[in-house]
């Protein structure tokens, strides 16, 4: 081989190697860029796992605010519900309350109504009085110039003419009879006495009331008073009512005698005299026993019987003969019987209206005016104890309710009555 040829592969495998060189430096040179941007990598990497780092701890501490923040909203919860439920419970017992406020003010309403009546009564007693003082008054001072008068004229000489001997006279009896008008009682005689001096036929038209003979009822009622005062096994007056006395009526069971007071309580009762079923009657209780005082009135179920023989001609049957209790007013409210018990009471003189609760609007119990209602809860919605003050002394609530209870709780509400005017009246005039 020449040298050439030596040369030539010389250089080529110099050039090889300075292409080897090159190719190693440029090797060398694009792994140094892969590790400076592997090492730029791995910086921005670690630069942003520490962002993220950072960014965990803030998420975690506002995921811990968070927390507190919702634990906070827990217990604010909790306590509004607890302030919820104490509200409700506060507006249902405010509910409760009004309910009740609305009810006693109705209680109270029907009191102040009653008031008022009693006040209306008073008064027109007061009037009555005073007109009464001032009449005497007026009688005194006429007494007066009277005296006045005939001292002058006794005063004068004594040659009177017959003239002013006869006006002396009718001056001295006109004295007398202020004398007797001052010191008036009237009593039954006194005034049966007077009623026959005065009676006439200008002034008979005002005997009649609705086409009835006062006079007539007036002798019936004389004659059951004077019947019933037969019947009577005790003196005690039932105007003057004693505290240990219970007042109701005589039931029959089993052939055993029962004392049903106006509260509907049983005892057994003892009498010493005939008492039927339904009889009213005053008892004294002791050892649970009802030992019977007085019959209060006569029985008219045989009265209401022969009234029913002696139909007239034209079919209508006559007054049955009730014993007189009063002319008040009495409102019966309940769904059975009313009407009987109407006629029954009419025939005591009474007053009645009835209202079935069922078939009339509760609201016309605000404009009905009555003395003495009764409920009879037997056959009544509670609804209607929202219209009446029960604590009053002008209601009264019957559970076993028949004509003979009825009557017996008006008779003795009347009896009430008349004792406690007489007791105003006593009040008036001390």
């Amino acid at each position: 081989m020449d040298r050439a040829e030596l040369l030539q592969k010389y250089r080529e495998k110099n050039e090889q190697r300075v292409a080897a060189r090159s190719n190693m430096n440029n090797v060398n040179r694009a792994t140094e860029q892969r590790t400076k941007d592997r090492t730029k990598k791995m910086k921005q990497l670690e630069n942003n796992l520490k962002r993220e780092r950072k960014k965990n701890e803030d998420l975690r501490s506002e995921r811990d605010s968070l927390k507190r923040k919702q634990h906070h909203f827990k217990q604010k919860i909790s306590e509004q519900s607890v302030q919820l439920a104490d509200e409700r419970a506060s507006h249902s017992e405010t509910k409760e309350t009004l309910h009740h406020a609305e009810k006693h003010i109705s209680a109270l309403q029907a009191q102040l109504e009653a008031q008022r009546t009693e006040l209306v009564h008073m008064n027109h007693i007061k009037e009555l009085h005073q007109k009464q003082s001032q009449r005497i008054r007026d009688l005194k001072q006429h007494n007066q110039r009277q005296k006045e008068t005939l001292w002058q004229l006794k005063s004068q000489p004594s040659t009177f003419s017959a003239n002013a001997k006869k006006e002396i006279a009718q001056l001295n009896r006109k004295i007398h009879e202020l004398h007797e008008l001052k010191d008036v009682k009237h009593t039954p005689g006194s005034l049966v006495s007077k009623l026959r001096r005065e009676m006439n036929a200008h002034n008979i038209d005002q005997l009649f009331t609705n086409g009835e003979n006062q006079l007539a009822r007036l002798a019936e009622t004389a004659e059951e008073l004077k019947k019933s005062k037969h019947r009577h096994v005790s003196n005690v007056s039932p105007s003057s009512p004693n505290p240990h006395t219970h007042y109701g009526h005589i039931e029959k069971k089993n052939g055993r005698l029962f004392f049903i007071t106006l509260s509907n309580e049983a005892f057994q009762a003892v009498s010493n005299t005939d008492v039927t079923d339904g009889t009213p009657v005053n008892a004294t209780i002791r050892n649970k026993i009802a030992y019977v005082n007085q019959v209060l009135y006569l029985n008219v179920r045989k009265t209401k019987k022969l009234a029913r023989k002696k139909k007239t001609a034209s079919g209508r049957r006559p007054r049955s003969l009730g014993q007189h209790i009063g002319s008040f007013h009495v409102l019966l409210v309940g769904s059975k019987r009313l009407n009987r018990y109407k006629a029954r009471l009419e025939e005591h003189g009474l007053q009645v209206t009835v209202m079935n609760p069922y078939e009339e609007n509760y609201h016309r119990l605000l404009h009905v005016h009555y003395d003495l209602a009764i409920l009879l809860t037997a056959h009544a919605p509670h609804a209607i104890y929202h219209y009446f003050n029960t604590a009053s002394a002008h209601v009264e609530t019957m559970k076993h309710d028949n004509e003979e209870n009825i009557v017996a709780r008006v008779r003795f509400f009347a009896k009430q009555q008349e004792w406690r005017k007489d007791r105003v009246r006593e009040r008036l005039f001390e």
